[in-house]
Protein backbone atom coordinates (compact mmCIF):
# COMPACT_ATOMS: atom_id res chain seq x y z
CA UNK A 1 0.00 0.00 0.00
CA UNK A 2 1.79 3.31 -1.19
CA UNK A 3 0.71 6.41 -2.60
CA UNK A 4 3.01 8.46 -5.78
CA UNK A 5 4.91 10.17 -3.63
CA UNK A 6 6.21 6.89 -1.80
CA UNK A 7 10.14 6.49 -1.75
CA UNK A 8 10.98 2.47 -2.90
CA UNK A 9 11.70 1.78 0.27
CA UNK A 10 14.07 -1.17 0.38
CA UNK A 11 12.25 -4.73 0.95
CA UNK A 12 10.71 -5.73 4.25
CA UNK A 13 12.52 -9.22 4.14
CA UNK A 14 15.75 -8.03 2.62
CA UNK A 15 17.70 -11.32 3.12
CA UNK A 16 21.21 -9.32 2.13
CA UNK A 17 21.14 -6.60 4.27
CA UNK A 18 20.23 -8.86 7.37
CA UNK A 19 23.14 -11.03 6.37
CA UNK A 20 25.05 -8.00 6.21
CA UNK A 21 23.99 -6.51 9.28
CA UNK A 22 24.73 -9.71 11.70
CA UNK A 23 28.02 -9.72 10.26
CA UNK A 24 28.75 -6.59 11.57
CA UNK A 25 30.28 -6.26 14.82
CA UNK A 26 27.29 -5.40 17.19
CA UNK A 27 29.52 -4.02 20.39
CA UNK A 28 32.23 -2.28 21.09
CA UNK A 29 33.19 -3.37 24.14
CA UNK A 30 31.67 -5.63 27.03
CA UNK A 31 30.00 -3.06 28.96
CA UNK A 32 27.78 -2.20 26.23
CA UNK A 33 26.66 -5.75 25.70
CA UNK A 34 26.24 -5.98 29.78
CA UNK A 35 23.77 -2.78 29.35
CA UNK A 36 21.53 -4.61 26.75
CA UNK A 37 21.40 -7.81 28.25
CA UNK A 38 19.91 -6.29 31.85
CA UNK A 39 17.36 -3.53 29.45
CA UNK A 40 16.21 -6.95 27.70
CA UNK A 41 16.07 -8.41 31.17
CA UNK A 42 13.98 -5.22 32.61
CA UNK A 43 11.44 -4.95 29.36
CA UNK A 44 10.95 -8.91 29.60
CA UNK A 45 10.20 -8.46 33.61
CA UNK A 46 7.97 -5.28 32.60
CA UNK A 47 5.44 -7.55 30.53
CA UNK A 48 5.11 -10.56 32.70
CA UNK A 49 2.28 -9.38 34.44
CA UNK A 50 0.42 -8.89 31.05
CA UNK A 51 1.15 -12.11 29.84
CA UNK A 52 -0.97 -13.42 32.95
CA UNK A 53 -3.19 -10.84 32.30
CA UNK A 54 -4.04 -11.79 28.59
CA UNK A 55 -4.28 -15.68 29.83
CA UNK A 56 -7.18 -14.68 31.90
CA UNK A 57 -8.33 -12.52 29.66
CA UNK A 58 -8.53 -15.23 27.17
CA UNK A 59 -10.44 -17.72 29.35
CA UNK A 60 -13.16 -15.47 30.32
CA UNK A 61 -13.60 -13.54 27.88
CA UNK A 62 -14.92 -15.31 24.02
CA UNK A 63 -14.51 -11.43 22.12
CA UNK A 64 -11.98 -10.73 19.25
CA UNK A 65 -10.21 -8.41 20.95
CA UNK A 66 -9.05 -10.95 23.67
CA UNK A 67 -8.44 -13.83 21.64
CA UNK A 68 -6.29 -11.24 19.01
CA UNK A 69 -4.05 -10.88 22.08
CA UNK A 70 -4.39 -14.13 23.44
CA UNK A 71 -3.37 -15.28 20.04
CA UNK A 72 0.34 -13.52 20.24
CA UNK A 73 1.46 -14.18 23.58
CA UNK A 74 3.32 -17.01 24.36
CA UNK A 75 3.76 -18.41 28.10
CA UNK A 76 6.02 -16.89 30.60
CA UNK A 77 9.34 -19.44 29.51
CA UNK A 78 12.72 -19.06 29.47
CA UNK A 79 13.51 -17.22 25.60
CA UNK A 80 16.96 -17.59 24.02
CA UNK A 81 18.34 -15.86 21.05
CA UNK A 82 19.49 -18.11 17.97
CA UNK A 83 22.86 -19.64 18.57
CA UNK A 84 25.68 -17.35 17.20
CA UNK A 85 27.32 -19.85 15.41
CA UNK A 86 24.06 -20.67 13.01
CA UNK A 87 23.46 -16.41 12.45
CA UNK A 88 25.14 -16.91 9.24
CA UNK A 89 22.90 -19.52 8.04
CA UNK A 90 19.68 -18.36 9.97
CA UNK A 91 19.93 -15.43 11.04
CA UNK A 92 17.44 -13.73 8.54
CA UNK A 93 14.82 -16.11 9.71
CA UNK A 94 15.33 -16.23 13.47
CA UNK A 95 15.56 -13.71 16.13
CA UNK A 96 16.40 -13.74 19.63
CA UNK A 97 12.72 -14.55 21.00
CA UNK A 98 13.48 -18.50 20.60
CA UNK A 99 12.43 -21.39 23.37
CA UNK A 100 15.20 -23.86 22.30
CA UNK A 101 17.37 -24.35 18.57
CA UNK A 102 18.92 -27.84 18.41
CA UNK A 103 21.18 -29.57 15.52
CA UNK A 104 18.91 -32.84 14.99
CA UNK A 105 17.94 -35.49 12.28
CA UNK A 106 14.33 -35.33 11.27
CA UNK A 107 12.66 -38.08 8.85
CA UNK A 108 11.43 -37.43 5.57
CA UNK A 109 10.14 -39.68 2.57
CA UNK A 110 13.33 -41.20 0.86
CA UNK A 111 13.64 -43.92 -2.47
CA UNK A 112 13.35 -46.82 0.11
CA UNK A 113 11.44 -45.76 3.41
CA UNK A 114 12.22 -43.03 5.34
CA UNK A 115 15.70 -40.47 4.92
CA UNK A 116 17.20 -38.80 7.88
CA UNK A 117 18.30 -34.92 6.99
CA UNK A 118 20.05 -33.05 9.17
CA UNK A 119 18.01 -29.99 10.44
CA UNK A 120 18.26 -26.90 12.96
CA UNK A 121 15.29 -28.10 15.43
CA UNK A 122 13.53 -24.19 16.08
CA UNK A 123 10.55 -23.80 19.03
CA UNK A 124 9.30 -20.47 18.69
CA UNK A 125 5.85 -19.37 20.83
CA UNK A 126 3.56 -20.38 18.50
CA UNK A 127 5.75 -22.86 16.09
CA UNK A 128 7.99 -26.34 15.40
CA UNK A 129 10.37 -25.67 12.67
CA UNK A 130 13.09 -27.40 10.75
CA UNK A 131 15.62 -25.93 8.71
CA UNK A 132 17.84 -27.75 6.45
CA UNK A 133 21.70 -27.74 7.94
CA UNK A 134 23.09 -27.44 4.50
CA UNK A 135 21.68 -24.80 2.72
CA UNK A 136 19.06 -22.66 5.57
CA UNK A 137 15.59 -23.56 4.14
CA UNK A 138 13.30 -24.15 6.25
CA UNK A 139 11.22 -26.88 4.89
CA UNK A 140 9.27 -28.07 8.06
CA UNK A 141 6.83 -25.51 10.09
CA UNK A 142 4.02 -27.07 12.44
CA UNK A 143 1.46 -24.54 14.52
CA UNK A 144 2.43 -25.71 18.46
CA UNK A 145 -1.68 -25.79 18.50
CA UNK A 146 -1.84 -28.18 15.95
CA UNK A 147 0.64 -31.00 17.95
CA UNK A 148 -2.08 -33.69 19.84
CA UNK A 149 0.93 -35.59 21.80
CA UNK A 150 4.75 -36.31 21.52
CA UNK A 151 6.79 -39.59 22.41
CA UNK A 152 10.34 -39.53 23.56
CA UNK A 153 11.61 -43.43 23.93
CA UNK A 154 14.59 -44.77 25.83
CA UNK A 155 17.23 -45.57 24.23
CA UNK A 156 20.93 -44.45 22.46
CA UNK A 157 19.05 -42.47 19.39
CA UNK A 158 17.19 -39.59 21.98
CA UNK A 159 14.11 -39.86 19.44
CA UNK A 160 10.66 -37.40 19.56
CA UNK A 161 7.58 -37.99 17.93
CA UNK A 162 4.62 -35.75 17.01
CA UNK A 163 1.44 -36.55 16.34
CA UNK A 164 -0.92 -33.41 15.09
CA UNK A 165 -4.24 -33.03 14.79
CA UNK A 166 -4.43 -33.63 11.18
CA UNK A 167 -2.74 -37.19 11.51
CA UNK A 168 0.52 -36.48 10.68
CA UNK A 169 3.23 -37.62 11.98
CA UNK A 170 6.88 -36.06 12.50
CA UNK A 171 9.98 -38.41 13.76
CA UNK A 172 13.10 -36.55 15.08
CA UNK A 173 16.42 -37.59 16.79
CA UNK A 174 19.05 -34.97 18.57
CA UNK A 175 22.33 -36.06 19.69
CA UNK A 176 22.12 -35.55 23.33
CA UNK A 177 19.63 -36.33 26.04
CA UNK A 178 20.22 -32.59 27.10
CA UNK A 179 19.18 -31.25 23.68
CA UNK A 180 16.18 -33.41 23.55
CA UNK A 181 15.35 -32.28 26.67
CA UNK A 182 15.69 -28.70 26.28
CA UNK A 183 13.13 -29.36 23.24
CA UNK A 184 10.94 -31.51 24.84
CA UNK A 185 10.48 -29.69 27.92
CA UNK A 186 10.01 -26.22 25.61
CA UNK A 187 6.60 -28.67 23.79
CA UNK A 188 5.38 -29.39 26.91
CA UNK A 189 5.22 -26.42 29.13
CA UNK A 190 4.11 -24.49 25.60
CA UNK A 191 1.19 -27.12 25.19
CA UNK A 192 0.04 -27.10 29.09
CA UNK A 193 -3.03 -24.88 28.32
CA UNK A 194 -4.08 -27.53 25.84
CA UNK A 195 -6.52 -30.34 27.60
CA UNK A 196 -6.53 -32.49 24.84
CA UNK A 197 -2.43 -32.59 24.24
CA UNK A 198 -0.77 -36.08 25.60
CA UNK A 199 2.49 -36.16 26.33
CA UNK A 200 4.75 -39.95 26.84
CA UNK A 201 8.22 -39.32 28.43
CA UNK A 202 10.55 -42.05 28.87
CA UNK A 203 8.15 -44.50 27.26
CA UNK A 204 10.05 -48.37 26.23
CA UNK A 205 12.11 -48.14 23.10
CA UNK A 206 9.72 -51.32 21.84
CA UNK A 207 6.92 -48.28 21.07
CA UNK A 208 9.01 -46.08 19.38
CA UNK A 209 9.32 -48.93 16.18
CA UNK A 210 5.41 -49.14 16.35
CA UNK A 211 5.60 -45.42 15.42
CA UNK A 212 7.85 -45.60 12.79
CA UNK A 213 5.76 -48.19 11.02
CA UNK A 214 2.55 -46.02 11.59
CA UNK A 215 4.36 -43.10 10.49
CA UNK A 216 3.93 -41.80 6.69
CA UNK A 217 7.22 -39.92 5.86
CA UNK A 218 6.20 -36.49 4.62
CA UNK A 219 8.16 -35.30 1.54
CA UNK A 220 10.55 -32.75 1.97
CA UNK A 221 10.15 -30.92 -1.48
CA UNK A 222 6.54 -31.33 -0.56
CA UNK A 223 5.73 -29.99 2.57
CA UNK A 224 3.81 -26.14 2.85
CA UNK A 225 2.38 -25.00 5.50
CA UNK A 226 0.60 -21.49 6.68
CA UNK A 227 2.58 -18.49 7.74
CA UNK A 228 0.46 -17.05 10.59
CA UNK A 229 3.35 -16.03 13.03
CA UNK A 230 7.03 -14.49 12.46
CA UNK A 231 9.87 -16.32 14.25
CA UNK A 232 12.23 -13.42 13.82
CA UNK A 233 10.48 -11.70 16.37
CA UNK A 234 7.91 -14.36 17.94
CA UNK A 235 5.33 -12.88 16.97
CA UNK A 236 1.74 -14.20 15.93
CA UNK A 237 0.22 -12.38 13.18
CA UNK A 238 -4.11 -11.17 14.28
CA UNK A 239 -6.87 -10.97 12.11
CA UNK A 240 -8.93 -7.71 11.34
CA UNK A 241 -12.58 -8.25 13.22
CA UNK A 242 -15.12 -9.47 11.03
CA UNK A 243 -17.56 -6.18 11.97
CA UNK A 244 -14.69 -3.88 9.92
CA UNK A 245 -12.98 -6.51 7.53
CA UNK A 246 -14.86 -4.77 4.66
CA UNK A 247 -13.21 -1.16 5.92
CA UNK A 248 -10.11 -2.43 6.36
CA UNK A 249 -9.83 -5.42 3.23
CA UNK A 250 -6.21 -3.64 2.10
CA UNK A 251 -4.94 -5.01 5.14
CA UNK A 252 -6.30 -8.38 5.34
CA UNK A 253 -3.36 -10.24 3.26
CA UNK A 254 -0.80 -8.57 5.87
CA UNK A 255 1.28 -9.80 8.04
CA UNK A 256 -0.21 -7.62 11.74
CA UNK A 257 1.28 -8.05 14.85
CA UNK A 258 -1.82 -5.70 16.47
CA UNK A 259 -4.69 -4.05 15.47
CA UNK A 260 -7.36 -1.60 16.93
CA UNK A 261 -10.06 -0.19 15.07
CA UNK A 262 -10.04 2.77 17.44
CA UNK A 263 -7.50 4.51 19.18
CA UNK A 264 -7.40 7.70 20.78
CA UNK A 265 -4.22 10.13 19.09
CA UNK A 266 -3.33 13.57 20.84
CA UNK A 267 -2.00 16.33 18.03
CA UNK A 268 -2.65 20.09 18.21
CA UNK A 269 -5.10 22.36 16.19
CA UNK A 270 -4.66 25.19 14.35
CA UNK A 271 -5.20 26.94 17.64
CA UNK A 272 -2.57 25.55 19.28
CA UNK A 273 -4.45 23.29 21.98
CA UNK A 274 -4.34 19.89 22.02
CA UNK A 275 -7.03 18.06 21.06
CA UNK A 276 -7.86 14.29 20.88
CA UNK A 277 -9.05 12.54 17.23
CA UNK A 278 -9.72 9.00 17.07
CA UNK A 279 -7.64 6.78 14.78
CA UNK A 280 -7.27 3.26 13.56
CA UNK A 281 -3.96 2.07 14.57
CA UNK A 282 -2.22 -1.46 13.43
CA UNK A 283 1.58 -2.94 13.52
CA UNK A 284 3.64 -4.48 11.03
CA UNK A 285 6.79 -6.16 11.63
CA UNK A 286 8.42 -2.82 10.06
CA UNK A 287 6.16 -0.21 10.66
CA UNK A 288 3.60 1.25 12.50
CA UNK A 289 0.25 2.97 11.10
CA UNK A 290 -2.83 5.14 11.76
CA UNK A 291 -5.29 5.57 9.79
CA UNK A 292 -8.71 7.11 9.88
CA UNK A 293 -11.40 5.38 11.24
CA UNK A 294 -13.02 4.35 8.01
CA UNK A 295 -9.97 2.59 6.96
CA UNK A 296 -6.59 3.18 4.72
CA UNK A 297 -8.38 3.32 1.18
CA UNK A 298 -7.10 0.99 -0.97
CA UNK A 299 -4.27 3.72 -1.81
CA UNK A 300 -3.42 4.42 1.12
CA UNK A 301 -4.35 7.95 0.76
CA UNK A 302 -6.48 7.82 4.69
CA UNK A 303 -3.12 6.68 6.11
CA UNK A 304 -2.22 9.91 8.72
CA UNK A 305 0.45 8.42 10.35
CA UNK A 306 4.05 5.95 9.26
CA UNK A 307 6.78 5.47 11.53
CA UNK A 308 9.09 3.15 10.52
CA UNK A 309 10.07 0.86 13.60
CA UNK A 310 14.03 0.91 12.36
CA UNK A 311 13.72 4.97 12.63
CA UNK A 312 12.16 5.08 16.28
CA UNK A 313 14.51 7.36 18.83
CA UNK A 314 12.35 5.98 21.85
CA UNK A 315 9.16 5.05 23.52
CA UNK A 316 7.54 6.82 26.19
CA UNK A 317 5.45 5.10 28.89
CA UNK A 318 3.11 7.25 31.30
CA UNK A 319 3.73 5.13 34.15
CA UNK A 320 0.46 6.67 36.31
CA UNK A 321 -1.77 5.62 33.75
CA UNK A 322 -2.46 2.02 35.65
CA UNK A 323 -5.41 3.87 37.46
CA UNK A 324 -7.72 3.72 35.22
CA UNK A 325 -8.36 4.94 32.20
CA UNK A 326 -6.26 3.72 28.64
CA UNK A 327 -2.32 3.31 28.49
CA UNK A 328 -0.79 6.35 27.45
CA UNK A 329 2.07 6.18 25.03
CA UNK A 330 4.27 8.26 22.76
CA UNK A 331 6.76 7.24 20.05
CA UNK A 332 9.31 10.10 19.00
CA UNK A 333 11.06 9.21 15.68
CA UNK A 334 13.57 12.33 13.82
CA UNK A 335 11.95 14.21 10.74
CA UNK A 336 8.44 14.07 12.30
CA UNK A 337 6.49 15.08 14.84
CA UNK A 338 5.95 12.81 18.18
CA UNK A 339 3.00 10.24 18.00
CA UNK A 340 1.35 10.29 21.64
CA UNK A 341 -1.68 8.13 21.44
CA UNK A 342 -3.72 6.27 24.74
CA UNK A 343 -4.57 2.87 23.67
CA UNK A 344 -7.84 0.68 25.26
CA UNK A 345 -6.17 -0.20 28.20
CA UNK A 346 -2.31 -0.40 29.91
CA UNK A 347 -1.91 -3.94 29.02
CA UNK A 348 -2.79 -3.66 25.20
CA UNK A 349 -0.27 -0.28 25.72
CA UNK A 350 2.73 -2.33 26.98
CA UNK A 351 2.24 -5.04 24.46
CA UNK A 352 2.46 -2.99 22.09
CA UNK A 353 5.63 -1.53 23.62
CA UNK A 354 6.97 -5.21 23.88
CA UNK A 355 6.12 -5.34 19.71
CA UNK A 356 8.15 -2.56 18.93
CA UNK A 357 10.94 -3.69 21.26
CA UNK A 358 11.28 -6.78 19.37
CA UNK A 359 11.10 -5.70 16.28
CA UNK A 360 13.75 -2.73 16.92
CA UNK A 361 15.98 -5.00 18.03
CA UNK A 362 15.92 -7.60 15.25
CA UNK A 363 16.03 -4.67 12.43
CA UNK A 364 18.75 -2.71 14.04
CA UNK A 365 20.47 -5.28 16.65
CA UNK A 366 20.11 -2.96 19.10
CA UNK A 367 18.01 -2.39 22.40
CA UNK A 368 14.79 0.14 22.14
CA UNK A 369 15.37 2.77 25.05
CA UNK A 370 11.19 3.38 26.91
CA UNK A 371 11.30 6.13 29.03
CA UNK A 372 9.23 5.48 32.03
CA UNK A 373 7.32 9.11 32.67
CA UNK A 374 5.99 9.71 36.36
CA UNK A 375 3.82 12.89 35.61
CA UNK A 376 0.50 12.78 34.41
CA UNK A 377 0.68 15.18 31.86
CA UNK A 378 2.44 13.62 29.05
CA UNK A 379 2.16 16.89 27.02
CA UNK A 380 4.89 18.53 28.93
CA UNK A 381 7.53 16.03 27.81
CA UNK A 382 6.55 15.27 24.16
CA UNK A 383 6.40 17.51 21.02
CA UNK A 384 2.63 16.83 19.36
CA UNK A 385 1.71 19.18 16.32
CA UNK A 386 -0.55 19.99 13.98
CA UNK A 387 -1.22 17.04 11.61
CA UNK A 388 -3.47 18.81 9.03
CA UNK A 389 -1.05 19.25 6.58
CA UNK A 390 1.24 16.41 7.46
CA UNK A 391 1.46 13.38 4.48
CA UNK A 392 3.35 10.48 5.78
CA UNK A 393 6.10 8.49 3.66
CA UNK A 394 4.83 5.03 3.62
CA UNK A 395 6.83 1.81 4.03
CA UNK A 396 5.65 -1.23 1.63
CA UNK A 397 3.69 -3.40 3.90
CA UNK A 398 4.59 -7.05 2.03
CA UNK A 399 2.13 -9.98 2.16
CA UNK A 400 2.39 -12.86 4.99
CA UNK A 401 3.20 -15.01 1.71
CA UNK A 402 6.65 -13.12 1.44
CA UNK A 403 7.42 -14.45 4.84
CA UNK A 404 7.16 -17.48 3.72
CA UNK A 405 9.13 -17.06 0.65
CA UNK A 406 11.82 -15.96 2.79
CA UNK A 407 11.58 -18.61 5.18
CA UNK A 408 11.72 -21.30 2.55
CA UNK A 409 14.70 -19.47 0.40
CA UNK A 410 18.22 -21.18 0.76
CA UNK A 411 21.27 -19.58 2.58
CA UNK A 412 24.99 -19.84 1.71
CA UNK A 413 26.38 -20.09 4.99
CA UNK A 414 29.06 -17.81 5.60
CA UNK A 415 32.11 -20.32 7.02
Amino acid sequence: MSTATTPQWESEYDAERQQQQRQAPIHADEDVATRRQAHDADVEAMYAAYRATVAQTATASTGETSATHAAMVAPSIAMIPLPRELEPLLGNKFGQWLHAAEVGEVAFKGFFGKSMQKCVIVITPHYFYAATLSNGKVVLGIALQRIKSLHAWTGGSHAVGLRTAEGGQVYFTLPTIAGRATLVDAIVVLKKPDRDFRSCVGADKSLESAFLKDTTFLDEDKVEWECKEDPRVGGAFVTIPEAVREMFSPLVPKPLFWFNPSVEQHVKNNRGSVVTVRRAGWMTPTAFFLSEVTGPKLDGSAIRRCVGIEYIRNVIVQSGSSGGGGGTMAICCPGQPDLLLTLSSVEERDFVVMLLFRCFQFRTHQPLYIIQELGSDMHRVVQVADESHHRPTLFVMQPAAELYKLLRHTTTAVQ
